[in-house]
Parts: C-alpha cells; sequence; structure tokens
C-alpha cells in the first residue's frame, strides 16, 4: 500500500491512463497525418459534397469564307435537365391525395416535348438518382416553340429548382450541303469529326471554363462568396480561301454529272487559285447535310436498302448496321484528296511541259516534231506502235502531225516517242519535281498517296511509254491539279491550301498562310506555250471542244482512262481546264467516276467536259472576269428573259418586240401582265425563244403543256421538237467546232434534259438540253496488247 493506496489500484490506474495516453497520441498523429499529408485528399471530398461545378463551353470560332460569308457558325440550343434530389424533396412535403412533383413533372415534359418515352426517362432518371442534382433529360433542343413551351411550364408550376433549362451553343451550317466534304461536322461534344472542323479542331474550339457554386446541407445554393469562376477562351476564327459562290456551282455541277451519267463512284473537282494556291472550291458528290450528316442520302440509302434486300435482313441486325456505318464513311470521304486514280489524258499536259523542259522538241508547230500515227497492222483501224514486243494502240489514226497537233489530238502514239526521247531518268525526275511522289501537304485531314512507278521500274520501256500518256499509274485528284496549276501560273509549283488565316477574339491575325512556293518546275515560255494550245484544244474543235465558252478563252484538255484489272466498262472521265487562256483567274479539275454506259457516253468529253463549260460559265463573272464576244458569238449566245410582270398590255404590244426582238404571247383579258414563263433572269437559246405573259396570277389560267422525251435526238431535232410544244432551251455541253457556227446538228445527241419526259409544265417554261458527242481525249487508247 502507498500513502493508503493499495498499489495494485495503482497498477490499474497507470495502465489505464498509458491506455489513455496511447489513444490520445495514436488520434493526435493520426490527426497531424490526415491535415498534413491527407489535406487536398478530404478537402476534394468536402468540397464536392457541398459544391456543384459546371462547364462553362467556350464558344467555337465561326469558319468563313474569303468573302466574309459564313459557312459553319454556332446556334443557341438548350438542354433539358431535372433535380431528383430536389424533385425527391418536394414529393416528400406533397400533401396525401395530391399529385407527386415527380408525376407532374414527368407528364409535363412528356406532353410537351410529344413523345411518351419522355415519361419512363424523367421517372427513371428520379427514381434511380434521388441523390444526385442533375439528369439529363434531352440536349440540344433548338425548336423556338418548345422552349417556350417548357419555360412557361416550369414557370407556371413553380419548378424552377426542379426543372432547368441550359443555353448551350450547338454547330450550324447556313448552306448545309455546300462544301459538305471540305468544310466537315462537329460531332455531339463540339468536337470537329471531318474536314476543316477537325483539322483546324484545337482552334476553333478554345478552352472551356467552370462555374463552382457552394451549397448549404439543404442543397440550397450559398452566397456569391462561396462561388468561383474560370473564363472560357472562346475559338478563333478562320477565314478561307473558298469563295461560297464558286464553290456552289461547282457542287451543282458535280452533282448534275452524277445524275446524268449514273457514275457508280461519285464525281468530284477542285477550283485553285493560279497565283496563290488557295483553294476556291473543292467537291464531291453526292454532298451531304452538314447539319443533318448521320442521316445517309439517298445515293448511299439505296445501296443499303438493296444490299438488305439481297441478304433478307432486317435494319436491326448487325450486317445491316455495319454496311450502313461503312456507306458513312464512304459519303462523308472526301473523294478529291483521298483518293488515287489513272489520269489518263490530262496527264499529257505534264508529259509535254517535261519535253519542252529537256528540248526533246524546240518547236511546236513545225516540221521538226512531227510524228507519225498509223497502224502496223492493216487491218485495224486505229493507229498503234510496238514497244519492246507489245503492241500499244492509240484510241484514232491520226497520221502525221506536229507536236501541238499531237497534244490537240490527244495522240497516244505522239506521247509514248516524248516518253522514250525523254528517258526513264528524266522523266521519274520530271514527275517527282512535279509533286506526284509526295503529298501536297493540303491542310485537309485523310490526303491520300499516289502510286506510281519507281525509277527501276520506268526502265521497263512498256512502263515509260503508258505512262507518259498517263495509263497504270495513279495520282490524287489534288495532286495532279498541284502540278498543272504550275504549268498554268508560269512554272511555279504552289502547296494548295484551304485556311488563309486564324484571327482570335480580340481581332488579332495569329496565322497568315501566304503563298508557299515549292519550286519551280517548268518556264514561262514552256507554260506560255501550252496555255496557247491548250486554249487551241477547245476553240479550235479538238478534244477540250464541250468546254468552250461564248466570251471566254477557256483552255482544256480532256481524258478517259480505263480501270487497270477491272471490267474494260468501268472508265474514268475527266477534264483539266483554266480561264481565261491569255491569264488565268482559275484552274478547274473534274472527273466523274464509273459513268454508267446504260446512261450513254462514258468519255471525259461527254461525261466531264460539258460540265466543266458549265462551271466556268457561272464562275468567271463571279471572279470578275468580263465575257468579250466576238460578233459571230453574239449570234449564237443565249439571251436573258427581261422582267415584264407589271407592265401594261399596251406597253408591251406597242414596244417589246422593238426593244427586245424576243417573240412573245399575251394570254388572258386583263390590262397588266401578272405572270411570265421564262421568269426574269432565265438565259435562253435565242433561237425560237418566246415569252408567254399572262394577266392572270391564277395557275388554273396558265397553258400546261407535256414535255416530250427528245434524249438521242440531234441538237437541231430536239431543239425544234421543245420549241414547237411551246418551250424555250438552253444547251449545256454541245460541241464547237467552230464557235460561230454553235453546236453540229448533225453529231452532238441530247445525252439528257433537265426535266423528265410527260412533266407537265406552264407553256414557255425551260427545258435544258445536255449533248453527248464522241471526241478525241484519249480515250480507247490504254488498251496494251
Amino acid at each position: 500500500m502507498v500513502g493508503g493506496i493499495p498499489k495494485r489500484k495503482i497498477k490499474r490506474t497507470t495502465v489505464l491512463a498509458i491506455i489513455l495516453a496511447c489513444a490520445a497520441a495514436f488520434l493526435l498523429i493520426r490527426i497531424f497525418v490526415l491535415q498534413t499529408f491527407g489535406y487536398k485528399k478530404y478537402q476534394s471530398k468536402v468540397i464536392d459534397q457541398v459544391t456543384t461545378e459546371m462547364t462553362v463551353t467556350a464558344k467555337r470560332g465561326t469558319i468563313y469564307d474569303k468573302n466574309g460569308k459564313i459557312l459553319a457558325t454556332n446556334r443557341t440550343a438548350y438542354n433539358l435537365f431535372i433535380s431528383p434530389w430536389d424533385i425527391s424533396k418536394a414529393d416528400e412535403a406533397t400533401a396525401e391525395g395530391e399529385e407527386k412533383r415527380s408525376e407532374l413533372i414527368a407528364k409535363g415534359i412528356a406532353e410537351i416535348l410529344g413523345d411518351e418515352s419522355y415519361y419512363e426517362k424523367v421517372i427513371k432518371n428520379y427514381s434511380e438518382h434521388k441523390d444526385t442534382l442533375y439528369r439529363s433529360i434531352q440536349k440540344n433542343i433548338i425548336d423556338d416553340d418548345l422552349i417556350d413551351d417548357l419555360t412557361e411550364f416550369i414557370s407556371e408550376n413553380e419548378l424552377s429548382t426542379q426543372v432547368y433549362l441550359e443555353a448551350t451553343s450547338i454547330r450550324y451550317y447556313p448552306y448545309g450541303t455546300v462544301a459538305s466534304h471540305l468544310i466537315g461536322f462537329c460531332g455531339s461534344d463540339g468536337n470537329g469529326l471531318y474536314g476543316l472542323e477537325y483539322q483546324y479542331n484545337d482552334i476553333l474550339a478554345g478552352t472551356n471554363g467552370k462555374t463552382v457554386v457552394a451549397r448549404d446541407a439543404y442543397g440550397n445554393e450559398m452566397s456569391y462568396d462561396y462561388e468561383s469562376y474560370i473564363a472560357a477562351v472562346d475559338g478563333a476564327d478562320i477565314w478561307t480561301t473558298i469563295d461560297v459562290e464558286v464553290q456552289k456551282s461547282l457542287d451543282e455541277q458535280c452533282e448534275q454529272s452524277l445524275i446524268n451519267t449514273g457514275a457508280r463512284n461519285g464525281t468530284c473537282g477542285i477550283v485553285m487559285d493560279p497565283d496563290t494556291g488557295g483553294i476556291l472550291a473543292m467537291s464531291t458528290a453526292p454532298a451531304f447535310d452538314l447539319n443533318d450528316p448521320w442521316t445517309l442520302v439517298d445515293y448511299y440509302q439505296k445501296q443499303l436498302d438493296e444490299f438488305a434486300k439481297e441478304n433478307a435482313i432486317s435494319e436491326d441486325s448487325d450486317e445491316y448496321i455495319t454496311k450502313q456505318s461503312e456507306l458513312r464513311q464512304k459519303m462523308w470521304a472526301n473523294k478529291a484528296i483521298t483518293e488515287a486514280f489513272i489520269p489518263g489524258s490530262t496527264f499529257k499536259i505534264i508529259t509535254s511541259a517535261m519535253t519542252l523542259e529537256n528540248n526533246v522538241v524546240r518547236d511546236v508547230y513545225t516540221t521538226d516534231s512531227r510524228c507519225t500515227c498509223e497502224t502496223i497492222d492493216s487491218n485495224q483501224k486505229l493507229g498503234s506502235t510496238s514497244v519492246a514486243g507489245t503492241i500499244i494502240h492509240c484510241h484514232s489514226k491520226h497520221h502525221t502531225q506536229n507536236f501541238a497537233e499531237g497534244l490537240m489530238n490527244s495522240c497516244n502514239i505522239t506521247f509514248i516517242n516524248m516518253g522514250l526521247d525523254i528517258g526513264a531518268e528524266r522523266f521519274y525526275d520530271s514527275t517527282k519535281a512535279y509533286g506526284y511522289y509526295e503529298k501536297t501537304g493540303i491542310d485537309l485531314p485523310g490526303e491520300g498517296t499516289s502510286i506510281l512507278h519507281s525509277e527501276e521500274r520506268l526502265q521497263n520501256v512498256v512502263n515509260l511509254a503508258t505512262s507518259a500518256f498517263g495509263q497504270n499509274f495513279k495520282v490524287t485528284a489534288i495532286q495532279h491539279i498541284m502540278a498543272v496549276n504550275a504549268v498554268v501560273n508560269g512554272g511555279r509549283l504552289l502547296q494548295p491550301f484551304v485556311a488563309d488565316k486564324i484571327i482570335d477574339r480580340n481581332g488579332n491575325e495569329i496565322y497568315s498562310h501566304g503563298i508557299k512556293e515549292l519550286r519551280r518546275v517548268a518556264s514561262e515560255d514552256t507554260c506560255r506555250i501550252l496555255r496557247e494550245v491548250l486554249e487551241e484544244c477547245v476553240s479550235g474543235g479538238y478534244g477540250g471542244k464541250n468546254c468552250y465558252v461564248p466570251g471566254y478563252r477557256v483552255a482544256a484538255k480532256t481524258g478517259t482512262s480505263e480501270k487497270v484489272g477491272d471490267d474494260k466498262d468501268l472508265r474514268i472521265g475527266s477534264v483539266m481546264a483554266f480561264a481565261p487562256a491569255e491569264s488565268p483567274v482559275a484552274t478547274a479539275f473534274f472527273m466523274c467516276d464509273e459513268p454508267d454506259p446504260q446512261y450513254g457516253s462514258t468519255y471525259g468529253s461527254t461525261v466531264a467536259a460539258p460540265y466543266m463549260q458549265g462551271l466556268m460559265e457561272q464562275i468567271l463573272p463571279v471572279l470578275s472576269v468580263e465575257a468579250k464576244y466576238s460578233e459571230s458569238e453574239k449570234e449564237n449566245m443565249d439571251i436573258s428573259i427581261p422582267d415584264v410582270v407589271g407592265w401594261s398590255v399596251s406597253m408591251i404590244q406597242n414596244n417589246f418586240e422593238d426593244w427586245y426582238g424576243i417573240e412573245f404571247e399575251i394570254i388572258g383579258d386583263g390590262n397588266v401582265i401578272r405572270y411570265q414563263m421564262p421568269a426574269a433572269g432565265t438565259y435562253v437559246k435565242e433561237t425560237g425563244a418566246k415569252i408567254y405573259m399572262y394577266t392572270s396570277k391564277s395557275l388554273e389560267n396558265y397553258n400546261q403543256v407535256t414535255v416530250p422525251n427528245v434524249v438521242g435526238m440531234t441538237a437541231a431535232a430536239a431543239t425544234q421538237t421543245l420549241i414547237n410544244r411551246g418551250f424555250n432551251v438552253k444547251i449545256v455541253g454541245a460541241s464547237y467546232y467552230n464557235p460561230s457556227e454553235g453546236i453540229d446538228s448533225k453529231t452532238a445527241k441530247v445525252l439528257s434534259q433537265s426535266v423528265e419526259k410527260g412533266t407537265i409544265m406552264t407553256k414557255g417554261s425551260l427545258v435544258i438540253l445536255y449533248f453527248d458527242e464522241s471526241t478525241d481525249d484519249g480515250q480507247g487508247g490504254n488498251s496494251v496488247g
């Protein structure tokens, strides 16, 4: 016993004190560890429990054409959310017999959005996530009426803490299908998936910010002192080299060729500024709607339907979904840069440039450059030659001709001789210098590569001979136009590009592409000579004659190539052109891939050249090139229909024919013209043109006529047939052996007509005729045997 206290008790107390001291020490150490080493971790957990973080989305940059027209921008949309936590509190406070808030909200949203499935969606999100503050019900609502109805529903039922509409921004493309493959589109997360949207995504997207809002134990927002805000940095704007008016014209011609030729592998085209390398337009047909890119266009939906029918599969089968995805990828692909193709006779422009640069020919118009295109077999109607025992044919028998005539006639024998004279080494070096052995580096995703002979393989003279006239190798359309553009602009190989400059939100220019000359590949003299010869290909009635546009000196070279190893009916018709020949403002390429023989001719002169004509006719005025008509052209050119609506009948009868020289017919008993056909501004063939003027607006008083079938008729017969029925006529794609004579009525035949036979139209309506005429563009000479 110690001091009257038993030792045993002292010992027990001491042990207890030590235990308590150890426990206290442990707690102190634990607290120290938690506060020191686990501070950030537990602070984060606390913050997560008492705060709500919301993303502040950066505004995506705008894409403009070269003239400031908007190609891609943002549009306000709304996301619809519910707060299950707040709804559950309201349900708990609901008196017995009253409708619960969850029921009210579910029924109201389903009714406003017009879909009963939203009732189940609301109830499911509410019942399974009662401890959460936000659950998404519907994203990207853009219908103003729906937004108004939802806002009114929230207000009338005092649901501001239970149902939320959050403004957001979605991508919007004002022109819909225009330049769809070039511009590209964004996914549901707002990031670019294709085209410029993908290529420049980081620049366009900007940087998102965020708002952090604190809440008390009851879920109510706390005062502003507890709120944190990090501002978003909006994306920069891109100004492109695209001219939307040129782009619309190219889109139209690509689509028209697709329809008229039944092209089984699509069509595509490019228009380039020859002096800068900037892309003025780039199209692939069929185009798709950038505002609805996931829906297959009819061209591909038809293929999907046929696939499903052939394989007896349903729309929800794996095979159907896989095929649908495959066709989407094909629909989105930019054919002008991704696919390699056999260039055919359009490559003869490059072989010609090599020939002149290497002094193989010194004077293109004299006897020192003569070549004889005759057959080596008297039984053959076509010219031919033997290269190392291999017989190679021409598409015609051109007899003896000089260099210029060989190019204008697109004579394969002439170009075989050129290639052999140049030799494998120089041919390889020149082709490489023009950029065919490497990607162009254009600022678009998915650029494809060429498939060309190596220098070693070109030592095989058959490979060299066929390469010289553009067969048995593949290049991309963007490579091809870049190379030919060097001939157009005087010998400078320029890198093609689309994004001209980038401007940040403060108006500062943070990037400028500028002109990037890769190297000089030809002399000014060589290019001048070829521009003159290629212009004569059109105006002289040679292979490019279907590109002729009155008032403009268009230069062109057409081509037809066979797909190696495939059915020989599978061809590629193409054309390379530039204008005006004396001072080019546009270099253009157009390709029709696998035109269907059932639709008519499959040659480049008929499936490509007429659409190049239509393109040049539309874009040259847009590019501020003034037409200069000869007297003979003025006599044969189309005329523009004047606007007579609102004129008095007496004014028409007394003055119209003297002023305009156009025949007219007034229909009706009124005193004022209320309607006319054709419409004002329509271009029609002057011969036989007639305006029908109506004094009544009632359609039932208009004279109706049925469109006849004129496909396959000669130009003269088709035109007269339509005029006799009361139609006006416009001709597209007809050849001009001599521009002063207009179309050749003996050989030019209608390939297709703009209005289907049997269609009932108002008298005076316009029917456009597309002509088919075989011409020497190198077709038929690609066979090697």
